[in-house]
């Protein structure tokens, strides 16, 4: 059984908020020297449900935020992946549920094959898979106290949106619009994110599209 899905389990026994680690055929965590490393965070915000949604995103831009202090080139890829240039090094997944209250889980997956620095790093100890894991806990925390200030009253992603926009890559660019299935829908032009996560597709004629990470994902057109 994965991490994410034993946490799951833990959450839905009413386990509270916190950081687990994946461990290793020791028994020992596998925080630092490996090349594929996975934790998943029990995340308790006193929030609305409907604020729940932007959870994984708020995540998302607080690793990449965490990992730019170590790593150049740091992007997220939308919704909710987390790049080196153009490739794919954390995916994020999540599972929200009611037990003692509400509970989203939220899986991270690393892999930093190919970034024999990053590697490096965590063998050091100079970047540590546990730092990363609070570090989304913190921006999740600062995150629900915008929500409760009335600062998400437009969508969940209001208080963190231009900080993620920043950060996300592809924009402006022509990409292919993915269904699930793998088939391409149709190219068009990347325009931005609103507040609600969803991805502002644009034709050719200016029509505006907005599709949310279920509907479709997006690739650069090849």
């Amino acid at each position: 059984m994965s991490v994410f899905d034993t946490v799951v389990k833990l959450a839905q026994t009413g386990e509270q908020a916190g950081v687990f680690l994946a461990e290793d055929s020791n028994g020992k965590s596998t925080d630092q020297g490996e090349k594929h490393v996975e934790c998943a965070l029990i995340l308790r915000p006193d929030v609305p449900m409907q604020q729940v949604m932007g959870i994984p995103y708020v995540v998302a831009y607080g690793l990449a935020e965490a990992l730019e202090d170590a790593v150049s080139n740091i992007g997220i890829a939308w919704p909710y992946g987390i790049v080196i240039g153009d490739t794919p090094v954390a995916s994020i997944r999540a599972h929200a549920g009611y037990a003692d209250g509400m509970f989203v889980v939220c899986g991270l997956t690393f892999d930093f094959e190919e970034f024999p620095e990053v590697e490096e790093l965590l063998a050091t100890g100079a970047l540590s898979l546990t730092n990363l894991a609070q570090k989304a806990m913190a921006t999740i925390g600062s995150w629900a106290e915008n929500v409760k200030a009335g600062r998400a009253a437009a969508g969940p992603l209001a208080p963190i949106l231009n900080e993620y926009f920043e950060r996300v890559t592809l924009l402006g660019q022509t990409v292919d619009v993915v269904y699930p299935n793998g088939n391409v829908a149709y190219t068009a032009h990347f325009g931005g994110v609103d507040v609600w996560g969803r991805a502002i597709i644009v034709d050719g004629e200016g029509k505006e599209t907005a599709i949310t990470p279920e509907q479709a994902s997006i690739r650069a057109s090849r």
